[in-house]
């Protein structure tokens, strides 16, 4: 008596561990490129307090002070300003582009933080 579908049993074998062999390999290939995609960079965080000072006759101005957190690029940091339920009284005086010009953000020390002359950061961080 002779068996013929023992032969068999070894193809089936070999595919399976090819197979497994490819699926760890992809796994591996996987796991780096998306380990290699993820950056550490994440938004800073800093606390900021606003008054308003309005002035009857003169411009009215808004002070900004960062109260503690990161330190914020002024490049990169845009100063938005919205009308909403808090400004009670005086929200008539904010009026045209709620977003403000940084050549007309100055510092503590009266410097702006845009040169409107050369277009430089003459404050590069707001700490």
């Amino acid at each position: 008596m002779h068996r013929t579908n023992e032969n068999a049993v070894s193809p089936v074998v070999g595919v399976m561990l090819m197979l497994v062999v490819t699926i760890i390999i992809a796994a591996i290939v996987s796991a780096y490129a998306g380990s290699s995609a993820q950056t550490n960079n994440k938004a800073p965080q800093a606390t900021i307090q606003g008054t308003v000072y309005v002035n009857g006759t003169g411009p009215n101005i808004v002070k900004f002070n960062h109260m503690g957190g990161d330190e914020l690029v002024t490049a990169k940091t845009q100063v938005l300003i919205r009308k909403g339920d808090d400004w009670g009284p005086y929200i008539g005086n904010l009026n045209g582009n709620p977003v403000i010009d940084k050549s007309k953000i100055r510092n503590s020390a009266s410097k702006f933080w845009l040169n409107a002359t050369d277009g430089g950061m003459d404050v590069i961080v707001w700490k």
